[in-house]
């Protein structure tokens, strides 16, 4: 299954980078905007049941993908400056901060 989310539908995304490199990488919607977190599941963020999140799981080299996104994000809402990811610690079982790169 392959689900496409326009830009414009995306108000940030964050980092969860674990030791060996891997991560997770959330991408929040703007208000307004859902998915079903059964249509995501396994790529749903965690416990987000009443505001679900798509989620890109696992991802072998999650820095190098965060930073493209990061990028392309910048690019779609006419930054100078790409936005920098927030990195949540892996060996704290929290699944990201709050806090998430603005996307427009």
């Amino acid at each position: 299954m392959t689900i496409n989310l326009p830009f414009a539908l995306v108000a940030g995304a964050g980092l969860k980078l674990r030791r060996s490199g891997s991560g997770d990488i959330p991408v929040a919607l703007v208000p307004g905007e859902r998915v079903s977190y059964i249509v995501m599941w396994p790529h749903a963020r965690p416990w987000r049941l009443a505001r679900p999140e798509p989620m890109m799981r696992d991802l072998p080299e999650a820095k190098r993908a965060a930073d493209i996104l990061a990028r392309a994000l910048s690019v779609h809402c006419g930054a100078a400056v790409p936005a920098r990811l927030p990195v949540a610690d892996a060996a704290n079982d929290q699944h990201l901060p709050q806090g998430m790169a603005a996307a427009g």
